[in-house]
């Protein structure tokens, strides 16, 4: 009983090393986005992604904008190895959010679109382009 459990621990592990998860379960992805008024200039943004059931997530994004650190929290379901992506996102002051969808490449690279949500429809804002690591 012992050794087996030692043996799917092991299995564990090797399965979440080198997969962008970490050993709670974590995924980070990091990259760009454009936004349509500056669409010369692509922003770093970092995220996590943290499981909450079957395909579903809670996520947490990370940039600067306009000289200051902005944190946006949200919601996301689909499959982050190969799959399709689609969420949520909502600004700290709970005035403004966003949507986006996409799809993993089989190199680990999410391209997605996104918009703002204005007055209950989709005015779209640029893309982003997240990779995990």
């Amino acid at each position: 009983m012992r050794t087996t459990m030692i043996l799917i621990l092991g299995l564990l592990g090797a399965c979440a090393c080198g997969t962008g998860w970490s050993a709670e379960g974590d995924v980070s992805l990091n990259g760009t986005f454009i936004w349509p008024t500056n669409k010369t200039k692509d922003f770093p943004i970092q995220s996590v992604f943290t499981p909450a059931g079957d395909k579903k997530w809670t996520v947490v994004f990370s940039f600067i904008w306009d000289k200051g650190q902005q944190t946006w929290k949200g919601t996301a379901e689909g499959d982050l190895k190969t799959g399709e992506v689609k969420g949520e996102g909502f600004h700290p002051n709970g005035k403004r959010n966003f949507t986006f969808s996409g799809t993993f490449t089989k190199e680990g690279v999410l391209n997605c679109t996104h918009n703002e949500v204005i007055g209950g429809k989709l005015k779209a804002t640029g893309t982003m382009i997240l990779k995990k690591g």
